[in-house]
């Protein structure tokens, strides 16, 4: 249903045949699926989960198939996870072992000319300057190799302060910073802008220490 919805209500193509079509283009790897954002689709710490939808997407996947599957590398949280989850310690594990033509790829970061390329096509009146400015700071050349910290950079840079070494750390809490000043701003917000970082430095912690993704509340009744 999901493809052919996709195909039909959103591009207009009308297969004859239906599915029994596309699936025999897919078995003669006449098509490309890009399922992009897997670390989208369930926010729980369960590794069955995790595995479970991996198989539910992989079961379109035949020999002569060609699929793409994006995830960000921080859904593994750490190395540990990243070894325990692909070990075939126990049922909770992706097989990959089974499946030779699946194959794990990882993104290079940026070159040089890369991250020129891209601050042009982000900031075309604006990439000369932000590009002297990201070399002219510590540490930030460094970070801008990350498609997805060069971004926030080129959004948070006349902010990002002068008399200090920038980190992944300062660079979030600026960039976070603005995005809640601009909430404020637009009256998108009841919170100010301190009541708003407790209020997440509390959820933060609490998810840190009790190992979860999600935190359940219940509503309190009036009176």
């Amino acid at each position: 249903n999901l493809f052919m919805d996709l195909l039909v209500d959103k591009y207009g193509i009308k297969l004859l045949g239906g599915y029994k079509v596309f699936e025999q283009l897919n078995r003669d790897g006449r098509l490309l699926i890009v399922f992009d954002g897997f670390d989208e689709m369930e926010r729980r710490v369960d590794y069955k989960v995790t595995v479970d939808n991996f198989e539910r997407l992989a079961s379109v996947i035949f020999p002569e198939s060609k699929a793409l599957l994006t995830c960000r590398t921080p859904y593994f949280r750490t190395n540990l996870q990243v070894r325990e989850i692909f070990s075939p310690a126990d049922d909770a594990y992706i097989d990959l072992l089974s499946r030779p033509n699946f194959e794990i790829i990882h993104l290079l970061d940026f070159k040089y000319e890369q991250i020129r390329q891209a601050l042009k096509q982000r900031l075309p009146n604006e990439w000369e300057n932000v590009f002297r400015q990201i070399q002219s700071v510590y540490d930030l050349p460094g970070l801008a190799r990350r498609p997805a910290l060069l971004d926030m950079i080129a959004q948070s840079i006349p902010y990002l302060p002068k008399d200090k070494p920038i980190d992944q750390a300062v660079l979030y809490q600026t960039y976070t910073g603005q995005w809640i000043n601009k909430n404020i701003a637009e009256e998108r917000t009841l919170l100010d802008a301190k009541q708003k970082r407790y209020f997440m430095r509390e959820i933060a912690w609490e998810m840190y220490t009790q190992e979860k993704l999600t935190l359940h509340y219940t509503e309190i009744p009036d009176g």
